[in-house]
């Protein structure tokens, strides 16, 4: 007679088949694998085996051509699932029924049928269409040792996908618990004192950096961002990547000449952007002992807030001004002299700071002014730079990526997130 541990299995594995047999038991064979012959479970219960092992690439084309044509995101989240079925296990005396309920649990979890579980939050990305665009400014500040946005030249770009928002605390946190990555070294604040800014022991989850999950994530350095990017890539089978500065410019201005995307007035901006308004104005004052002017509007923020609260650019990016300022995949050159006319990602002969390896980061922050607001300013940081001062990054994609489409938990969170904040707002 068949262990009890074997007979629960296949009556567990009748009950995953009505649930999840297209998506899985395409892309591992028949779900009979999972519950091996009687013999294998003889009365020792020494082990069962494991299917061959397909490899990656085999799963995302089976699950891409599966019957139920499953949105493109709950198909990459499929094959997270898959993933984790495929890694061999070996199962000893006592703890069949366990393994065996945890393989699967994760067999449901992963169907369509229970898609709006979608554990993995992918970033909703906006298709760019590439073109021609004239890139920099002669109307910001010259500052010796620190990138200038001159000359303006022609730079023709082509088309690629970038996240509708900044990358929010909860989808770096998801990553940070299922990868395990560990975040080294201290994060800089706001303080009263002649700099107006210390280090902290404070990163990138601490409540003051991180009021909740739908605000963007700071504290994360250059290297971190890559860390996250190449996790995510790997789960999906796409390449996340952060934009070059040409892209980012580009996205930021939308097809637009003027000194911000939607005409020339700074005091228009917290329509469009959380800046240093007169929300902000005495929240920073409390925190650094300064008082300095403040744009003539009031975005309802006083430090970061939950992303995609403001008006989209006229291509649907949120929170492309202000909020945090937004990391770029270019290194620092103090000038566009030499720069790339392709919209390519400059990472040759870089200027470094003081001896340092810089980046660039676009965009301006909750704690910018009218011009560091502006979508041709540049501002740069350090690789292992992290600071609280307003620094994150966005997602962008190669138009060959799987799908623009995000994931359905993201967005139904982010809607959450969003509403709360208009109540708060409201009051």
């Amino acid at each position: 007679m068949q262990p009890i541990e074997f007979q629960a299995c296949l009556h567990r594995r009748r009950r995953a088949e009505l649930v999840a047999a297209q998506t899985i038991s395409s892309a591992y064979g028949p779900l009979s694998s999972l519950c091996p012959a009687g013999r294998q479970l003889n009365s020792q219960n020494e082990g069962m085996n494991t299917p061959p092992h397909p490899g990656p690439r085999s799963i995302q084309q089976t699950l891409a051509a599966t019957p139920s044509k499953a949105a493109a995101g709950v198909r990459a989240e499929a094959v997270v699932a898959a993933r984790a079925l495929l890694r061999p296990i070996h199962l000893s005396k006592g703890s069949v029924m366990k393994n065996v309920v945890s393989l699967l649990s994760m067999l449901v979890l992963s169907s369509p049928l229970l898609a709006a579980t979608d554990p993995l939050l992918l970033p909703s990305m906006a298709t760019i269409k590439g073109g021609e665009f004239s890139m920099g400014s002669t109307a910001n500040p010259k500052e010796a040792d620190y990138p200038v946005s001159e000359p303006i030249h022609t730079v023709k770009v082509q088309s690629f996908r970038l996240s509708r928002y900044e990358t929010t605390v909860g989808q770096f946190r998801q990553f940070v618990e299922l990868s395990g990555y560990k975040i080294g070294g201290d994060c800089i604040q706001l303080a009263a004192n002649d700099w107006g800014f210390e280090v902290s022991k404070s990163g990138w989850d601490a409540a003051a950096n991180a009021p909740s999950d739908s605000h963007p994530v700071m504290c994360v350095s250059w290297d971190d961002a890559h860390a996250y990017l190449q996790w995510l890539s790997k789960q999906t089978g796409r390449h996340f990547r952060l934009p070059s500065e040409a892209e980012w410019e580009y996205a930021a201005r939308a097809g637009t000449n003027t000194r911000y995307p939607y005409g020339d007035d700074p005091t228009g901006l917290c329509k469009y952007a959380n800046v240093f308004d007169h929300s902000g104005k005495p929240a920073i004052a409390r925190l650094t002992g300064k008082d300095r002017k403040e744009i003539a509007c009031d975005d309802q923020a006083a430090l970061t807030t939950v992303v995609g609260m403001y008006e989209p650019n006229a291509w649907g990016l949120h929170d492309m001004l202000g909020n945090v300022a937004e990391l770029t995949e270019d290194c620092q050159h103090l000038s566009y002299e030499g720069a790339p006319k392709d919209g390519a990602p400059w990472t040759k002969a870089c200027d470094l700071f003081h001896g340092q390896n810089m980046v660039i980061r676009r965009g301006g922050s909750y704690n910018s002014g009218p011009t560091g607001a502006s979508p041709t300013h540049r501002e740069h940081i350090g690789l292992d730079g992290r600071t609280s001062l307003g620094e994150g990054f966005r997602i962008a994609e190669d138009v060959s990526g799987d799908s623009a489409h995000g994931s359905a938990a993201f967005e139904a969170g982010l809607a959450k997130a969003q509403a709360a904040e208009r109540s708060r707002r409201a009051k």
